[in-house]
């Protein structure tokens, strides 16, 4: 696990279990990181440095909205977006799987 993602992670599991959410944060974003990585379009869409943060922002909040996710995981994977981070999402999803793993 490269250092970055691994920090990342941490910081989210921190949050996470600091609100007893870590389980649902878990599986809602490995449920995004299954939309990432099954679309190509929104990939190159989140890592454009021609869209806007809010573009990306919205896009994001509509695809939560769907499967219902919570404001830890939006305003994560808004942050990741804002720190131009989305093209190692899935690595940070594996690192805050193996964080919270090891944590329970």
């Amino acid at each position: 696990m490269k250092s970055a993602s691994l920090q990342y992670a941490n910081a989210l599991a921190d949050i996470a279990m600091a609100q007893g959410a870590a389980e649902p944060a878990m599986q809602q974003l490995v449920g995004f990181g299954a939309l990432y990585a099954e679309s190509a379009e929104l990939r190159n869409f989140l890592s454009s440095p021609a869209v806007t943060a809010e573009a990306k922002h919205r896009v994001i909040e509509k695809l939560l909205a769907r499967v219902g996710a919570s404001k830890i995981v939006r305003n994560f994977l808004f942050v990741m977006v804002d720190h131009r981070r989305s093209h190692v999402l899935p690595e940070i999803i594996a690192a805050f799987q193996e964080v919270i793993q090891q944590r329970q």
